[in-house]
């Protein structure tokens, strides 16, 4: 992201009386140049197959 991109989320969030910006850990690295006034703060996400076969099950009728 951008200066600019990270100043205009930044303003959007304050115009709707955001308290602070969330993003993902992943997104987390494109954002290492944030200065803003705002908390910014990251939440980690995890893939859950249930059941835990369904990926492996899905995976085989295509490689099929």
């Amino acid at each position: 992201y951008s200066s600019n991109d990270l100043k205009n989320i930044e303003q959007v969030a304050n115009n709707n009386n955001a308290n602070f910006l969330i993003t993902t850990e992943k997104d987390l690295v494109k954002i290492n140049n944030y200065k803003g006034e705002m908390s910014l703060y990251a939440v980690r996400i995890k893939l859950v197959f249930e059941p835990e076969t369904l990926l492996n099950e899905y995976l085989e009728e295509l490689i099929s």
